[in-house]
């Protein structure tokens, strides 16, 4: 595939809705900068982020190297859930390919080797984290990061702890013959742990299905209930 016509075209073809681009849009360099290309204004289009991102991608398939670095680090700040096989496969294509060009660069420049390594011969209790632990304002600041994270991904358990955390509801274990209730268990791993199930997920699709739907019938052998449901 000729990406270079492709880029080409498709930089051409941006220019020319370039005027009628509404709201936000990036700055990028046609010829870029690690190439030799410069900030004048026939070196420049502004694109839509989207549109911005595939350009890099084509970059990438023409000149490899720093390129695909760029485009990586484009790619994973944009990450979402649910991008789909084809977003993944350029994803991993370019995380591959980031690593080798970054791995290529740091032999040629002699990143962190010998005396540019700023841990060289700091071992023991030289080391800046020999016998420490991090403190409680830390733990603090590194844990308010981490919510701040999933609240921003919309991370699914957020908010769900006790009743509403599903691994902590009591089950029922059901005999699928008679129908009659076996034991109660207070909660889906105390259930695997009583059954010497490997896992609670065989028990958690009878309860709620592989991504709430094709619920499984049996697990263990027992049909299975939530508690409050039964009531």
């Amino acid at each position: 595939m000729n990406y270079q016509r492709i880029y080409n075209q498709f930089i051409v073809n941006r220019r020319a809705m370039e005027s009628s681009l509404k709201g936000y849009s990036e700055r990028h360099h046609v010829v870029p900068k690690c190439l030799g290309g410069g900030d004048d204004e026939e070196n420049l289009v502004y694109l839509s982020g989207g549109d911005h991102l595939f350009a890099h991608l084509l970059l990438g398939r023409i000149y490899g190297g720093k390129l695909w670095i760029a485009y990586f680090l484009m790619s994973n700040t944009r990450r979402k859930k649910g991008i789909g096989k084809r977003g993944r496969a350029l994803y991993s294509k370019a995380r591959e390919e980031a690593s080798k060009s970054m791995s290529e660069l740091a032999i040629a420049d002699g990143w962190f080797k010998g005396e540019k390594n700023p841990m060289l011969g700091r071992f023991g209790a030289d080391h800046p984290g020999f016998g420490r632990s991090p403190s409680a304002e830390e733990r603090e600041k590194a844990s308010q990061r981490f919510l701040k994270r999933i609240a921003e991904e919309g991370h699914p358990m957020l908010g769900r702890f006790g009743e509403k955390n599903h691994l902590s509801r009591a089950v029922l274990q059901i005999d699928p013959k008679t129908a009659k209730v076996v034991k109660t268990h207070g909660s889906l791993r105390e259930a695997a742990r009583n059954m010497g199930l490997k896992s609670h997920r065989g028990i958690s699709a009878v309860l709620n299905g592989f991504d709430g739907k094709d619920r499984r019938l049996t697990a263990g052998g027992y049909k299975w209930e939530y508690v409050e449901k039964a009531l």
